[in-house]
């Protein structure tokens, strides 16, 4: 996912990105992924998070923890939250 939003092509998998307006996933476009983390369960929450580091395109560093999750009908992977 966060490839796609580097690429500027999140098309082939905007399923993904449901949860998000295209405005705000345009402003993603370009970052540059830094560092992804070992994913984690937590709590309630059926997905699994993953801390990761970016580089937007301005330059702005910055490190989030990205809730992911599959339990839909298709499997896919979704991004429930944390960009």
């Amino acid at each position: 996912m966060l490839a796609a939003l580097k690429n500027k092509d999140i098309e082939p998998i905007k399923e993904g990105f449901s949860q998000y307006p295209k405005w705000i996933l345009e402003k993603l476009y370009g970052l540059e992924i830094l560092e992804i983390g070992e994913p984690f369960k937590s709590g309630n929450y059926g997905g699994e998070f993953v801390p990761v580091k970016v580089r937007l395109a301005d330059g702005t560093e910055k490190s989030t923890t990205i809730a992911v999750s599959n339990n839909n009908k298709n499997q896919i992977w979704i991004l429930d939250g944390g960009i």
